[in-house]
């Protein structure tokens, strides 16, 4: 008689367990569940907020090479020197004047005075 209610003892506190476990289980899967869910949302947006850095940085660096292309047209540093009979190359030292009304009428009248004497 001991044994057996010991036995009985013994089996419901086992149901109760179990009973417990399959509940928890049950929770964490709707848990894990959501957070699956949650994560894919993240996923999602992380991958669009790249996309438009990465366009963003792509933007910037054409506005940087067109920027640098008109300064070096524009300017022509020394640096960039490689017309040997230009304006640029006729200015008295002054690497970065434009060609301007004045400029280029001192161009023609320093070249005519040295063509003819």
């Amino acid at each position: 008689m001991r044994t057996s209610a010991v036995d009985n003892l013994k089996n419901d506190l086992s149901n109760t367990i179990d009973k417990f476990g399959d509940t928890m289980d049950e929770r964490q899967t709707k848990v894990t569940d959501s957070f699956k869910g949650l994560f894919e949302q993240i996923k999602r947006y992380l991958f669009i907020a790249f996309i438009i850095v990465l366009l963003i940085v792509l933007l910037l660096a054409l506005n940087l090479c067109t920027n640098l292309f008109i300064c070096v047209h524009t300017y022509r540093p020394l640096w960039f020197k490689h017309q040997k009979n230009s304006l640029y190359n006729q200015n008295n030292g002054n690497h970065f004047e434009l060609a301007t009304p004045t400029a280029t009428k001192n161009y023609y009248q320093r070249n005519s005075s040295a063509n003819h004497p």
